[in-house]
């Protein structure tokens, strides 16, 4: 699931959190500062961190925040992030400020003529970006299972794949299955840390658990394969 980062103004507060309301109503995590920084967090390390675990940017434009150097700075941040790894930016605005150049060409969410409008171009814009990022994940993912089933090239990646997705929240799974789930694990967390880090995790009673990527990836492979 998409990781939303609302960047404001304090002035722009209580606009932020109806928008989280909404967003979260969603289904969507969000990251809001007065949520996520408490007494005695570093606010610079705070930020940086939900930042670089962002995966979309909200950036809410006024009149205020384009004043703010901590609004500027988150801007600026998860700009570089965005041309390094394709990572959305969705401008919001709120009032008739303009639109900072760099992302000018980026169709906005409308906030000055209602909030619902805006809102209502804002959940289309992020559904859409979350679909992407998934699709995205899905492609990462593959290419990680690949890794995995080349190791054991003797064997039909047929059946390998079969093993794997019969031994997902399996308590009575085999030995061959524990092995390769557990290799498919160590595979996921040594890749990008930040994206497929925990991807294939096991639980209680030694059961294997995946994230719905790792289970998508996995039936397209599967269906590739008897095409």
């Amino acid at each position: 699931m998409s990781l939303v980062f609302l960047s404001h103004s304090s002035t722009d507060k209580p606009t932020a959190r109806r928008i989280r309301d909404e967003l979260e109503a969603k289904g969507l995590q969000v990251w809001l500062d007065e949520v996520e920084i408490r007494v005695g967090h570093s606010i610079p390390n705070k930020l940086a961190s939900g930042l670089d675990s962002a995966d979309v940017l909200c950036l809410l434009i006024s009149k205020e925040a384009l004043a703010s150097k901590w609004v500027m700075r988150e801007y600026h941040v998860f700009l570089h992030k965005s041309m390094k790894d394709n990572r959305p930016i969705i401008p919001c605005r709120l009032d008739t400020s303009d639109i900072p150049t760099l992302i000018s060409d980026i169709k906005y969410a409308d906030f000055s003529c209602g909030f619902a409008s805006g809102m209502s171009a804002l959940l289309g814009a992020v559904v859409i970006e979350e679909e992407i990022a998934q699709r995205r994940m899905v492609e990462a993912v593959k290419t990680i299972i690949e890794t995995v089933l080349a190791a054991h090239s003797s064997e039909p990646r047929k059946r390998l794949l079969e093993l794997i997705m019969a031994g997902i929240e399996n308590q009575k799974m085999t030995e061959a299955q524990d092995r390769l789930l557990a290799e498919l694990a160590t595979a996921c967390d040594g890749a990008d840390a930040r994206d497929f880090e925990g991807a294939v995790t096991i639980g209680d009673f030694d059961v294997w658990y995946v994230t719905e990527e790792i289970e998508i990836a996995l039936k397209e492979l599967r269906q590739e394969c008897s095409a």
